[in-house]
């Protein structure tokens, strides 16, 4: 038998002053009350100039968030290069720099890694990194140094990508839903995306050097 919880809420008489907006509320059903379906119930109206307040400390709030969260993750970068660096002195180093996070292209595509690699070569984000350019003439030694370059890269966005999501998660465990969802945001699209789209420059790379070794072993 259906349980319906009390309609609660009413539209003011004085309609110019007021915006409506929905009350959602949820309907238990099945044994026990164990599931339940949200409805619109019914509509509120609250002063125009309340509401106007709602948005804009809404909007204030968000770009507060956008802004800790571009802040924090070019932070990271810094922090990334840094302890690159440390894990480049353990033995560790050379199994994370032959990580491959995701090796299907169809799924790299599905996720949008064409896309964002488009916007890196076609916008001023080309000119960040200079090094991860071939030189005109190619060889297994400019190969090698062009991978080694990508692997700096990838490990940096990859510590920075880490060193973002304790500041998310400690959002969440906060209870800041909101906040930790744009950090997530912001940081896949300024580290783990980069980052992914490394992985799959160093696997062209690695074709690139098994090829040269076969002709040059003829």
């Amino acid at each position: 038998m259906c349980q319906r919880e009390p309609i609660v809420g009413s539209i003011s008489r004085k309609r110019e002053n007021f915006i409506a907006y929905p009350i959602f509320k949820r309907i238990w059903f099945g044994e026990g009350g164990a599931d339940s379906l949200l409805i619109i119930t019914t509509f509120k109206g609250v002063n125009r100039g309340h509401f106007h307040t709602i948005c804009f400390n809404l909007k204030t709030m968000i770009i507060k968030y956008l802004t800790f969260s571009i802040s924090i993750s070019i932070i990271s970068c810094i922090v990334g290069m840094v302890f690159d660096g440390v894990l480049k002195k353990t033995a560790y180093y050379k199994k994370f720099s032959s990580l491959n996070l995701i090796e299907s292209k169809r799924l790299n595509k599905k996720i949008g890694l064409r896309f964002f690699k488009w916007i890196v070569k076609n916008t001023p984000f080309k000119y960040f990194n200079q090094k991860l350019k071939l030189k005109a003439k190619i060889g297994i030694a400019e190969l090698n140094r062009l991978r080694k370059e990508m692997t700096f890269s990838e490990m940096s966005h990859l510590i920075g990508f880490a060193f973002v999501t304790v500041f998310a998660l400690v959002k969440f465990v906060n209870g800041n839903y909101l906040f930790s969802l744009i950090i997530m945001i912001v940081n896949i699209l300024m580290n783990l995306y980069p980052a992914l789209l490394q992985q799959e420059n160093k696997r062209r790379i690695d074709r690139l050097i098994k090829n040269c070794t076969h002709l040059s072993s003829r």
